[in-house]
């Protein structure tokens, strides 16, 4: 007989607490009233100077520091955790936390660094629910997947763990992905930490500048072979240049050898560098600003309004 939808849930979200370790459980969180809550994370206490340092640093200077063993894969691991942790009792973004599990990897890495010599990476990344990890649950948001255990790593996390990657958590998504905010029965609603009054929007249409370029096998969707709307996978970082070690670091791998629809081309610095376009120093832009048929809400017309500005600021063109 089929468990009623509730009892799931409530019991995914138990399990989904017990495994947050009782130590990094904020003892005075802000009020609801207070909807920003971006600083609050530097400020509650929990996270140690050092911490802090590490959880404001951009990738490329972790790895560095990864790389010469100044800082320890599992101080960073910790550090992110940590944040992460605090971020979710704030705004509710993960599913799945997998702390110890990652925490065992990272040190694997260290001592592979300390008995070799060689870099292996250590760097903590998270993962969208719908990323198949063996042995973790992907439920994207359905009550009736709940105790469904992944078999295997979807295609992208092979190629991240072959990098030196550390998983540690999964984050929350819109029951079926195709919806624009973030809201499930099982996990419930994920707020904007600018404004927790307000959506952060929902799945990953975003990034469709990268369709073909991160490899999707693997990760599981509502219906498989639905390809009238594809799903993608890309990559979300708070510099540039994290954009590029992730996509340098995924096209080293040659994942077109294990994915068939991607791509099968491999990094380029000299289109990165918009070489033919005159280095993009004078680029041209057109902006859709509607179909048409419907007209955007205000916020997102100022925030094409934003971006166009910025361009021509830069010494672009748009219109």
């Amino acid at each position: 007989m089929a468990q009623n939808w509730k009892y799931l849930s409530a019991s995914k979200k138990s399990s989904q607490q017990a495994s947050i370790p009782k130590e990094w459980i904020l003892t005075d969180p802000p009020s609801s009233n207070e909807l920003n809550v971006l600083n609050f994370p530097e400020t509650c206490g929990l996270l140690t100077a050092k911490e802090v340092e590490i959880t404001n640093t951009h990738v490329e200077v972790l790895l560095k520091k990864l790389a010469n063993a100044e800082w320890s894969s599992v101080a960073v691991t910790t550090a992110f955790a940590k944040r992460a942790i605090i971020a979710h009792q704030l705004t509710n973004c993960l599913t799945e936390v997998f702390i110890e599990r990652a925490l065992a990897h990272a040190a694997e890495l260290d001592a592979h660094l300390q008995a070799s010599g060689k870099f292996g990476i250590g760097l903590p990344v998270s993962l969208k629910d719908q990323v198949n990890i063996k042995g973790i649950e992907s439920t994207v948001g359905y009550a009736s997947w709940v105790g469904q255990y992944a078999e295997r790593n979807a295609v992208v996390v092979d190629v991240l763990e072959a990098l030196g990657a550390v998983l540690y958590v999964k984050t929350n998504i819109p029951q079926t992905l195709m919806w624009p905010e973030t809201y499930n029965l099982v996990f419930g609603r994920t707020t904007n930490p600018n404004n927790r009054g307000l959506t952060c929007g929902g799945s990953s249409g975003g990034e469709g500048a990268l369709i073909g370029r991160v490899p999707y096998a693997g990760s599981i969707n509502t219906l498989d072979g639905l390809e009238t709307i594809p799903s993608i996978l890309g990559p979300l970082s708070n510099s540039i240049h994290g954009i590029k070690v992730f996509i340098q670091g995924i096209l080293s791998q040659k994942s077109w050898l294990r994915d068939p629809l991607v791509i099968s081309k491999g990094w380029s610095e000299e289109q990165y560098n918009l070489s033919e376009y005159g280095g993009g120093k004078k680029l041209c832009f057109a902006v859709m600003w509607n179909d048409g048929l419907f007209v955007p809400h205000p916020p997102i017309i100022r925030g094409l309004e934003t971006a166009k500005n910025a361009l021509i600021k830069a010494g672009h063109k748009g219109n």
